[in-house]
């Protein structure tokens, strides 16, 4: 996940990466099913992912790094509805 700034720069937030290096694992299954979302844009991720879906009783991105992936990619193909 990448979003530019106000100058032009790419950010690449901390929280999509792993303690032990690497990205979260699921990560790139739930952004697939996001990207099917209609209006999908690049602020799409963040607001999925930082805050609470019903889905995973709080912010999909916790239930990520509890391995909950399942759960996290049901409620990103909930979220294209």
């Amino acid at each position: 996940i990448a979003i530019r700034d106000g100058h032009g720069e790419i950010l690449f937030p901390a929280w999509q990466f792993a303690s032990s290096g690497g990205a979260l694992g699921g990560l790139a299954a739930v952004l697939k099913e996001l990207s099917q979302r209609p209006g999908y844009s690049e602020i799409t991720p963040f607001v999925f992912f930082l805050q609470h879906h019903a889905r995973t009783a709080g912010r999909p991105l916790d239930a990520l790094r509890e391995g909950r992936i399942d759960d996290v990619v049901a409620a990103a193909i909930a979220a294209r509805d």
